[in-house]
Parts: structure tokens; sequence; C-alpha cells
């Protein structure tokens, strides 16, 4: 709970810390970078990330963390019927991504929960703090409690090859916005 406060704390930062990477070369960014990040998603994606790379079986890589995502959010908003992480989710080559997510991590790199290591296979999420179930509400833990069950040994190859059976990312063209009004069509949970 500390970590979180210290995370709500930092969040006043975000402004000052976009700005610097926005002035980043074209290189070194994601091409998906959101234009406003959001305060109250951080701190989420915050706890889904550190939960996530606490309860899988592999190292949690970022194209998994996608993935993980995109099943959060699509179960969510399939089972209550309103979007979780209120930010927008594309088909890209790999799968369905979460638009943002890189300037997200790197936010969160910056602060005491995470670190990021690069390999030659892609980046992973190495989680430095720990965050239990109850640190979310219920229906956030009904919906955690099976993404993590059902992928918590997938490789990202695996669930990215899972996410391309959906009808959500296969109705898609590429970059195209998969709207989580149309959660009701997700198939893999």
């Amino acid at each position: 709970m500390k970590d979180i406060i210290y995370l709500k704390q930092y969040q006043g930062k975000m402004g000052d810390n976009m700005e610097d990477r926005t002035n980043k070369s074209n290189n070194d960014l994601n091409l998906y970078t959101p234009t406003n990040l959001n305060a109250e998603t951080l701190l989420i994606i915050c706890k889904l990330t550190l939960y996530f790379a606490n309860n899988m079986e592999l190292k949690l890589y970022k194209t998994k963390l996608h993935k993980l995502l995109f099943y959060t959010e699509f179960l969510y908003a399939k089972e209550y019927h309103r979007s979780l992480l209120n930010e927008k989710f594309i088909k890209h080559y790999y799968g369905p991504v979460l638009t943002g997510l890189d300037e997200y991590l790197k936010l969160i790199d910056d602060t005491p929960m995470i670190t990021l290591e690069t390999t030659n296979l892609g980046t992973y999420i190495n989680p430095c703090k720990n965050i239990t179930l109850d640190s979310f509400d219920k229906e956030t833990q009904i919906i955690l409690l099976k993404v993590v069950e059902k992928f918590k040994s997938f490789t990202s190859s695996e669930i990215s090859d899972y996410s391309h059976l959906e009808p959500l990312w296969l109705e898609k063209d590429y970059e195209e916005e998969i709207c989580y009004k149309e959660a009701h069509n997700l198939i893999g949970l």
C-alpha cells in the first residue's frame, strides 16, 4: 500500500516526464504514444502490471502484458458493461495492443515498482514490489483470477497466437481501434 501511495504522489510529476519523453526522437518512441496520459489509468496499469508480473509462470514480456491487459479490459467490459482502463486498444500485427503502454511503463519504470529489462527476446517487466489480489475491487478480482488462470503458463507467442483467434481482432484492419463496447464478441474467456 505504501508503494501505491508513492505512485499516487509521483503522479504529480507526470506532466514533466511526458514532456521530456515526447521530445525524444521518433526512434525512441512507441508509435502509439498517447497525447495525454491519465493519472488514474497509470495507477491501474501499475497495479495490474505488478500483479501479472508476480503471478505468471514465465517472465512477463511486454507482448504478453499487452494481451493480458486486452483480456482483462474486454472481459471486464463484457461482464460489467464499462471500461476498466479507459484507454484505446488497436489491432497490431502481434495481436491487440494498448496504445500508450510503453509510455505508462516508462513512467512506472521511473518508480521503485518495476524495472524494464531488455534481452534479445524483447523487454520484460521485473517486479520490484508485490501486490495482492485484495488490492483490487471485487469486480476486478474476479476478472484477474480468470485471466491469470487461463494465461499464466502461456508464452508471449502463445498468447499472441491465441488473441489472433478473437473476432475482435480478426474483424479489424491494422491500426484500427478495438472498442470495449464490442466486448460481447470476446470468445477467449
